[in-house]
């Protein structure tokens, strides 16, 4: 019964994506989400097809990687945009809704590059699991005119996965990413030095073994966070020397920060 479900999501999702007329743009991040639309969306438009990623001073150097990786083992043209978004004030004060501007610029840059190469249709990864926690990004998706296949028909995060798994294309399926402007507690403004270091952080910890890792950046303390089964299997000691040099740096020192936590999230 539940892969009977799962086929009948799957075959509503390729309906979707193949109405679309004109060809396709998949806004790619190199994630799951976006990397099984791509590889859908290449079964289905073949030639008509592109990839483009955004590249901005608070998207870590690892998704700009994992995104050409993914590219090329899926044989897709595959265009990257730097933009310079810290230059937008509305995004460098870093207010609560600080996604919506975010993504109103990825968008305009998508969409110029769209008319660019002549294809329509601009598809995002955001799905229903999405709508049910505050995005304003999400906003923008909708003023912008960006499809939404997953939300169209009606598939879930957990359905995303388990389609992935079924074709036999695991190696989408990666520890979630988001950029590292949601490393910095709303309000403090976002400078890509300050950013650049809690990436750099990030990076160590993980060469030690930690699959996850997010570093939270607040006005009194940085707090570390880790996968709750992940935390008994790491040094815990030297996460701390580690993450204690991020807060000796000269410009997280800046901000005041002087105390170090250590949280557990569920996966």
């Amino acid at each position: 019964m539940k892969e009977a479900r799962l086929e009948d999501k799957f075959q509503r999702l390729s309906k979707v994506i193949k109405s679309y007329k004109g060809g396709i743009i998949v806004a790619f991040s190199g994630g799951v989400d976006s990397g099984f639309l791509l590889w859908l969306a290449l079964n289905s438009h073949q030639h008509n097809t592109n990839a483009v990623t955004i590249n901005a001073e608070y998207i870590p150097e690892r998704m700009i990687r994992r995104s050409r990786e993914v590219s090329r083992r899926l044989n897709v043209k595959h265009k990257i945009i730097d933009l310079k978004l810290l230059e937008n004030e509305k995004i460098m004060l870093n207010t609560l809704d600080r996604c919506y501007f975010c993504k109103k610029e990825f968008f305009k840059a998508i969409k110029s590059y769209a008319d660019e190469v002549g294809i329509v249709n601009i598809i995002d990864g955001s799905n229903l699991t999405d709508l049910r926690s505050s995005r304003p990004g999400l906003k923008a998706v909708t003023e912008e005119g960006i499809l939404t296949p997953y939300i169209e028909a009606e598939i879930e995060k957990s359905d995303i996965i388990a389609m992935s798994e079924k074709f036999g294309l695991n190696y989408l399926i990666t520890p979630r990413e988001s950029c590292l402007a949601t490393r910095v507690e709303a309000n403090i403004p976002l400078l890509e030095e300050t950013l650049r270091e809690i990436e750099s952080a990030e990076d160590k910890i993980r060469e030690k073994g930690v699959k996850f890792v997010r570093l939270k950046l607040s006005s009194d303390k940085l707090t570390l966070n880790l996968l709750k089964g992940e935390i008994e299997e790491v040094n815990k000691d030297i996460i701390a020397e580690l993450t204690f040099e991020l807060i000796r740096s000269k410009t997280i020192k800046s901000l005041g920060v002087k105390q170090l936590a250590i949280n557990t999230i569920q996966e």
